[in-house]
């Protein structure tokens, strides 16, 4: 009889220890929506929030966010889910400062259109946590750089054609 409740009280302490860990997962998430939203984001300013939250935002900015960056001080491991928006997720963790950055990028997803409406979801937080949030579009110069280059070859190419 010891025994069998021995086995079992181990078994309820894994059990817990396991739910435990996972449930302390911090993660950082993307949800779509079709319902208007409560936050618009008109400019690429930064914004803050604290602690766990979902928050239903609105891209206003006549922009598609490419990437979207979190800033914030946390302790151990963060995971993170684009959902169709982002295709890669990348967190760099300073152990010494306990520093991060995690960031969303488009990759193979479509990015967050403009008068697109979605959900950011943080769990597994303190309270006092603070992050500093910003999305970003690609830069004009850059699109100018590649409309350039595509001009440039489009010239080459039909001077051969000519010949």
């Amino acid at each position: 009889m010891k025994r069998i409740l021995l086995v079992l009280f181990y078994s309820f302490l894994i059990v817990c220890v396991n739910a435990g860990f996972t449930l302390a997962t911090p993660m950082i998430s993307f949800e779509v929506v079709e319902i208007p939203g409560t936050t618009e984001i008109n400019d690429l300013s930064s914004f803050t929030r604290t602690g766990n939250f979902s928050e239903q935002f609105h891209n206003n900015t006549g922009m598609t966010f490419t990437d979207f960056h979190f800033e914030f001080y946390w302790e151990g491991e963060v995971t993170g889910d684009g959902d169709g928006f982002f295709g890669e997720f990348v967190d760099t963790w300073n152990r010494a400062t306990n520093f991060h950055s995690a960031d969303f990028y488009m990759d193979s997803g479509t990015g967050i259109p403009h008068c697109t409406y979605f959900w950011v979801v943080t769990s597994g937080f303190s309270d006092n946590t603070e992050f500093s949030i910003y999305p970003t579009v690609p830069e004009p110069s850059s699109m100018l750089m590649v409309g350039a280059g595509l001009l440039v070859v489009a010239g080459f190419s039909r001077r051969k054609l000519k010949r």
